[in-house]
């Protein structure tokens, strides 16, 4: 039995090893379940297991569902072993053997951050609020000015310029004493109305100031897929992977590949999520879970790092070795 077995180290079936012997020779052998699984059927069946080497072409994952058909065709092997035999199954020239274990693949993205501290201040209003803010600071600066300098009673120097009436508002902001108190009445009247706002807006900031700083709380999570798509953020994964969505028809595909940016391997991939935290990615849920438990996806303060959306199973099927019909 003639076998092309693929690298499949990322869902456990199948794994190239290498051993360097004293003599400085290399030998390559294969290990996995898969493999394992393989030999015992053959060994029942009284077959020799045949590896056949994986062209330079498939290594690269270059046209890889025509270049393994193409092998099966003439030929140069007899069965596919591996990562890539799993996802043929849709294939009308091949035939698979029995499902021997489900494996899922998920939707992945950067679990919820923390805000900083710093921009807590500008959470406390939205920028339509803060603009309202500054523009009434104006208008009141120069209202101020216009009744102190056009009021028929006397009024204080302090009211009669742009400079002198803007520090004055902006001390009643402040909650500190202004430099002079108004005099008439239409300019104590307009200052009394400031001074209501200014208390009502320091009282609201600094009790959402203090909470903030207190519990920053989180950024909202992604939860779903429509709440993926609306955030815009990037999907990463190789170029090979382009035939796992080769399987996919719809609207999603053509989201998702959209989205795509490419990633050299799945170890970059990894890096990108974990460290910078601005891509999604699709991992197969044993993988993840194995991640986890060794720390990988795991921060300084032994929150999650990784997080897998509600509806975000990409696809699940049953592990199998593909052959000709």
């Amino acid at each position: 039995m003639k076998a092309l077995v693929f690298d499949s180290q990322f869902s456990f079936s199948t794994m190239y090893k290498y051993v360097r012997y004293s003599n400085g020779a290399v030998v390559k052998y294969i290990e996995g379940m898969e493999a394992m699984l393989l030999r015992i059927v053959l060994q029942q069946m009284n077959m020799t297991f045949i590896h056949v080497p994986t062209p330079e072409s498939l290594e690269k994952k270059q046209n890889t569902l025509k270049g393994v058909l193409k092998l099966l065709f003439l030929r140069e092997c007899d069965i596919i072993v591996g990562k890539v035999g799993n996802i043929l199954l849709n294939e009308n020239l091949l035939s698979s053997t029995n499902s021997y274990d489900i494996l899922t693949i998920s939707w992945y993205v950067p679990c919820s951050e923390k805000y900083p501290r710093w921009s807590s201040i500008f959470r406390i209003l939205s920028v339509e609020l803060w603009l309202v803010l500054l523009i009434s600071i104006v208008f009141m600066t120069i209202l101020t000015t216009l009744v102190g300098r056009y009021s028929c009673t006397f009024e204080r120097q302090g009211y009669k310029t742009l400079k002198s009436s803007f520090t004055n508002i902006w001390a009643v902001i402040l909650g500190v004493s202004v430099s002079s108190m108004p005099r008439n009445l239409s300019q104590r009247s307009l200052f009394f109305t400031w001074v209501c706002l200014s208390v009502a807006f320091s009282t609201v900031f600094q009790a959402f100031l203090t909470t903030f700083l207190t519990d920053c709380g989180y950024k909202s999570p992604i939860k779903n897929m429509d709440a993926l798509f609306a955030s815009g953020i990037k999907t990463a994964y190789p170029q090979s992977d382009d035939i796992f969505f080769e399987l996919i028809v719809g609207t999603e595909s053509l989201q998702i590949k959209r989205n795509h940016v490419n990633c050299p391997s799945k170890e970059i991939c990894f890096l990108w999520i974990n460290d910078h935290k601005n891509v999604s990615i699709i991992v197969l849920d044993k993988l993840a879970e194995v991640l986890y438990a060794t720390g990988y996806f795991i921060g300084k303060n032994s929150e999650p790092l990784l997080c897998k959306l509600e509806d975000g199973m990409f696809l699940s099927y049953g592990q199998s070795m593909q052959l000709f019909h």
